[in-house]
């Protein structure tokens, strides 16, 4: 702080102690007249602020008063001078006051010296609070860390003394206490300990002392879970009229632990269990199919025998010492009501239930009781094998060593079958039954999948060998036999029962061949081309037929092969069948249809038909001005087609209505004949007008018109 004494003498001077009037009067005010400085006084500026000035409004005002700047400038002066001096004059009678408060500052300024002082001691000493407090919490902090080390460890030695301590009552239970669900408890807590003293250093003394324990201990729980588990596949498994896959959930599944107990800590224990329970259910499942395959033999509705072709006489194989016949005969052509093959839509249904079919005297075809095998046999190798996998805890291939001999009973059991089968069509739906389960088991079990692919292999040679046989039977047949067609009787000339059995079986197997198999398609063709042959064969009589002309023989033929090949058209056409089959027997219906037409007209309007004929091929061959023109004969015909087209057209309706088959067959060919018919006469009619001018004969003519008129009334009748 500055004193005040030096500050008094800053402002008053070193006089400042004398007496007030000699004071005043020592002060020189000189150099604060400024009237008497000349020097460097710029006239310009002093006009500039004169300039300035006069805005001023008090100078306005002393101009405004006629006043004398000058004077009154001095006059101000005056004035300042006196308020100047009364004021020194008020400063010099404060001295004392003055002189007291620059003690008292002075006096000030000691004090706050030695309240810094204070101050600068008291900081020193927070100063060494703080170290001090900062060393506290160090050790704070080192003695946390040590007390939570202590615990950790705490912890940890009593969670190692808990796990590699053996209790008394642990030791006790597991060497007395029956295999139970309680037992398992014991053994998971033993194999904690094996597992946690295997983690440890052998250099550890508990270790040490502790591991013969264990291993007696071990020992005592791996016989008593083997004996355990040898009871309960040996005893529990094996009793008689057991669900094997209830059994299992119910014995087997709480034993997966103590299995992979054994696993773990006794092998050879574990391989022995295995062997046992794949012995056991080998023989159990054996059993079982046996007894189901026998059962279901039983109720087995046998179709077809070795006499049971395409082509063999109905009445053969049904002699008094026949030693076979099959009581479902419709069925080996067909599918049969209800169609056999609505079994492919029940795949996934459940098995045939024994003692319900035999309490019902139910009887099955083959196909049926196949579909049922196998999905029983399926069921029973996918739970097996989920259940192996879950039980054992990987995945594992028992398929041959647990269904070894099963699969080769149902094997041998279908080969018996197919070997003696003449069941075509039964075999087709055995394939796709055996091709749907070998593709749902490819994934799950590949084993598996190849057993239905064996079976495959076993039906399908056997299927295109009784295929042959069909085919051998259509070529080699003896259509007198087979029974020709009796053209004397209005039935005598529908479709052969060869046909019948032609048309559903093909139907059949194109119903049974999704996939458009080449093979099958090749037997079929082949198989089309005998029956077109046989059809011919046995419409050969009808060529030439006693007291009947070439045109009426022709026509009964015509009519026979037409309901014959409609037959087969409309088995195909109700299976909504799309097949290469049907197109080429339509086509051949469509040529034998063209034939019927011609021919029905010639019976109907022979002169007609033939002087049509000839003349267009006259003039195709010379032209028509060179062909020989007979109005006598234009004459006849158009008179006798006048009187007769109306009865001849009417028999038309009658012939079609009586000797085709198929209705809505029939009504196609009536418009197709009386179609042509009208075409002819209007060839005719066109001739008539070109190469003749007789008006005689040209009123005899019928008009197009009313001729189309009467035709179109036959139709609707």
């Amino acid at each position: 702080f500055m004193s005040s004494s030096t500050h008094v003498q800053q402002l008053f001077g070193s006089k400042a102690d004398d007496e007030p009037e000699d004071f005043i009067d020592s002060l020189n005010f000189d150099d604060l007249d400024i009237t008497n400085v000349t020097d460097n006084i710029n006239f310009e500026e002093i006009d500039g602020l004169m300039e300035k000035f006069k805005e001023d409004p008090r100078v306005q005002e002393i101009l405004e008063q006629g006043l004398d700047v000058r004077e009154y400038s001095q006059n101000v002066e005056k004035l300042l001078e006196t308020a100047e001096k009364k004021s020194v004059n008020d400063y010099v009678s404060q001295q004392q006051s003055l002189v007291d408060l620059h003690q008292e500052i002075k006096s000030c300024d000691s004090i706050l010296e030695s309240m810094e002082s204070i101050l600068h001691s008291f900081q020193f000493d927070l100063g060494n609070i703080s170290d001090e407090i900062r060393s506290l919490q160090d050790q704070s902090s080192t003695m946390s860390v040590k007390l939570q080390n202590r615990k950790a460890v705490a912890e940890d030695l009593h969670g190692f003394i808990d796990k590699i301590s053996l209790p008394k009552k642990l030791i006790k239970n597991i060497c007395t206490a029956d295999v139970n669900d309680a037992y398992l408890e014991f053994i998971t807590s033993l194999n904690e300990k094996i597992l946690f003293s295997q983690q440890q250093s052998k250099q550890i003394q508990a270790t040490k002392d502790i591991d013969p324990e264990l291993e007696k201990l071990r020992i005592k729980a791996v016989a008593k879970v083997r004996e355990h588990m040898l009871h309960t596949i040996y005893t529990d498994l094996r009793k008689p009229n057991t669900n094997v896959q209830l059994q299992q959930q119910a014995q087997l599944t709480s034993l997966k632990k103590f299995n992979e107990f054994l696993m773990r800590y006794g092998k050879e224990h574990a391989k022995e269990v295995r062997v046992a329970y794949i012995s056991t259910m080998q023989k159990i499942y054996f059993a079982h199919f046996r007894e189901y395959i026998s059962g279901l033999t039983k109720l087995h509705s046998e179709i077809g025998s070795k006499n049971d072709l395409l082509g063999v006489e109905e009445n053969q194989g049904k002699g008094f010492f026949s030693s076979r016949f099959a009581k479902n005969r419709s069925n080996v052509f067909s599918m049969g009501v209800p169609s056999r093959d609505l079994i492919l839509n029940q795949l996934e249904d459940g098995c045939i239930v024994l003692h319900e079919a035999q309490t019902n005297k139910q009887t099955f075809s083959y196909e049926v009781l196949f579909r049922s095998m196998m999905f029983y046999f399926q069921s029973a190798v996918i739970a097996e094998d989920s259940f192996d996998s879950e039980f054992f805890n990987q995945k594992v291939d028992l398929f041959n060593k647990i269904f070894g001999k099963a699969s080769m009973l149902f094997t041998e059991s279908v080969s018996a079958y197919v070997s003696s089968s003449f069941d075509a069509i039964g075999l087709l739906i055995m394939i796709r039954i055996a091709k749907h389960y070998s593709e749902k088991s490819k994934d799950r079990v590949p084993k598996l999948a190849g057993f239905f692919d064996n079976l495959i292999g076993i039906i399908q040679p056997r299927f295109f060998g009784i295929f042959n046989l069909h085919l051998e039977s259509i070529r080699n047949a003896d259509a007198k036999v087979l029974g020709y067609p009796d053209p004397s009787k209005k039935s005598g000339l529908g479709p052969h029962y060869v046909t019948r059995r032609y048309a559903e079986f093909i139907s059949a197997i194109h119903s049974l061949n999704p996939e458009n198999n080449q093979t099958i398609n090749t037997r079929l063709a082949a198989l089309r081309t005998q029956m077109q042959k046989l059809l011919l064969r046995l419409a050969l009589p009808l060529r030439k037929i006693p007291r009947l002309t070439d045109v009426q023989s022709k026509h009964k033929e015509v009519i026979f092969l037409i309901n014959n090949i409609d037959q087969i058209l409309s088995v195909l056409s109700n299976r909504k069948l799309d097949v290469e089959d049907g197109e080429k027997w339509k086509t051949l219906l469509e040529q034998q249809i063209a034939t019927f037409v011609e021919v029905e007209l010639l019976l109907h309007f022979e002169k007609l038909i033939r002087f049509v004929k000839a003349t267009t091929k006259a003039i195709e061959q010379n032209g028509i001005d060179s062909i020989q023109w007979s109005n006598a004969k234009a004459t006849e015909i158009a008179v006798h087609f006048a009187d007769t087209y109306q009865t001849n057209t009417e028999k038309i309706v009658v012939d079609i209505r009586e000797w085709i088959a198929n209705l809505l067959s029939g009504v196609d060919i009536l418009d197709q004949v009386l179609s042509s018919l009208v075409s002819y006469y209007t060839q005719f009619e066109t001739m008539v007008r070109k190469c003749s001018q007789e008006q005689s004969l040209l009123k005899e003519l019928v008009t197009p018109v009313k001729l189309t008129m009467h035709t179109k009334k036959c139709k609707i009748i």
